[in-house]
């Protein structure tokens, strides 16, 4: 399924401010790619900015359901348990590659003289 941007597409009009271009990339990126459709009721993992009540119909029209922490004054979202394991997973990951491309910890050895 396409998720199309502009008037009358999913409503990006009420999608302003700062944090609304990382929406919009996501969102044409998506029907770009067509990756939406290539793996149906995947589930996304955001942070607090990607909200929005069209951006969020645009994702489930596409089949993606998003998992994102609740904004202040909203209420609990589902799956917020998940969010602590996995940060500390990712970060793990993104710690042990950090390491692996690290110029003055590479592993080699140098040339005697």
């Amino acid at each position: 399924m396409k998720i199309r941007l502009g008037a009358g597409g999913c409503g990006l009009g009420s999608l302003t401010g700062a944090k609304a271009e990382k929406r919009q990339v996501l969102l044409s990126i998506l029907d770009d790619t067509g990756l939406a459709a290539l793996l149906p009721g995947q589930t996304l993992i955001g942070d607090k900015s990607y909200y929005g009540r069209d951006f969020e119909a645009a994702l489930s029209q596409a089949g993606l359901h998003l998992l994102r922490p609740a904004r202040q004054g909203e209420p609990a979202r589902p799956g917020a348990q998940f969010f602590r394991p996995l940060r500390q997973t990712i970060e793990s990951v993104n710690d042990t590659l950090k390491g692996q491309l690290d110029l003055e910890r590479h592993g080699g050895h140098p040339q005697p003289g």
